[in-house]
């Protein structure tokens, strides 16, 4: 196996993950989902909006684990999303991320192949 260059990892576990899911390409959905959680000051510590993804737009965010309910709540709500789109969330998630940036692909898939190896749930 080559050897990869490895300048730090931060493990941030304790999260929860949601995926918001619509037909319709609605670019303020990340903006106004922003401004319900900010309201509820729930900071995300993670985001990515994935435009025309089979078909469907999809935002998917983590927030600390102890404001699950109150973001499950707040979304929840009618009107809080455009209509059709759907919410699927996880209780459970964590987040690793690498430096340097630059050999972070390579770095993951040695990770993931280690896991594997000694089959962790991915």
């Amino acid at each position: 196996m080559e050897k990869l260059k490895i300048g730090g990892l931060k493990q941030s576990l304790e999260l929860c993950q949601f995926d918001l899911r619509g037909p319709d390409s609605s670019e303020e959905i990340a903006s106004g989902v922003s401004k319900l959680l900010v309201s509820q000051k729930i900071n995300m510590e993670f985001i990515t909006y994935y435009p025309n993804r089979n078909s469907y737009h999809q935002l998917t965010f983590c927030i600390s684990q102890d404001k699950f309910s109150t973001a499950s709540e707040i979304l929840k709500k009618e009107g809080s999303l455009p209509i059709a789109w759907e919410i699927k969330s996880r209780g459970h998630v964590g987040i690793i991320t690498i430096f340097p940036h630059q050999s972070a692909i390579k770095i993951m898939g040695a990770i993931m192949v280690s896991w594997a190896e000694k089959s962790i749930p991915v």
